[in-house]
């Protein structure tokens, strides 16, 4: 696994069900155990409102309690990109690091959340994702896998910034793929 080329997603939203409305994308490309790429974009939500995206009144409180540098980020005071546009961004992300498809290890933190979310997008916005669905995979399996992998590393940048986070989950990432091949750290 850690010869293989990962993306670690992180998204910030503005719902917690598959059908929420992406406020920001961060990505972290990781090749031999190490982060080699990184991708951001702000998503303008009304357009992806327009495709079905849905908002839920907890979350958007929620993030008026966040800290105000990581609401910056979704607040519609950046600049930001069409829902389209910014998958279409994703994509070139993805190919550029990782041209043949069969190649592409997405990974989200959970299941059911980032990759669910952006897959459901890019069904919405009627794109094809840049990765077969066998290709998903969950941070918090890996983790619960190798805890010791997650035990030092420290958090840098703003937490609920979509990159930040994703840079942070790829740097776990990296220690797991470490742990599971062997390899001291």
């Amino acid at each position: 696994m850690i010869n293989e080329t990962h993306f670690v997603t992180d998204l910030e939203t503005f719902d917690n069900r598959s059908t929420a409305a992406i406020a920001s994308i961060g990505i972290a490309c990781v090749k031999h155990g190490e982060i080699v790429g990184r991708f951001y974009t702000r998503v303008y939500v009304n357009s992806h409102t327009a495709l079905g995206g849905t908002l839920n009144a907890d979350t958007v409180k929620w993030w008026m309690r966040q800290d105000a540098e990581a609401r910056r980020e979704v607040d519609g005071s950046q600049e930001s990109l069409d829902i389209g546009v910014a998958l279409a961004a994703v994509r070139q992300f993805i190919e550029a690091h990782a041209p043949e498809r069969d190649d592409r290890r997405v990974w989200g933190n959970g299941s059911s959340f980032d990759n669910v979310i952006l897959r459901n997008a890019y069904d919405a916005a009627q794109l094809p994702p840049p990765w077969d669905f066998w290709n998903d995979r969950d941070l918090r399996t890996i983790c619960a896998l190798y805890p010791t992998a997650k035990a030092d590393i420290k958090f840098q940048g703003v937490k609920h910034n979509a990159l930040d986070d994703a840079n942070h989950e790829a740097r776990i990432l990296c220690a797991a793929l470490r742990v599971n091949a062997g390899v001291p750290a």
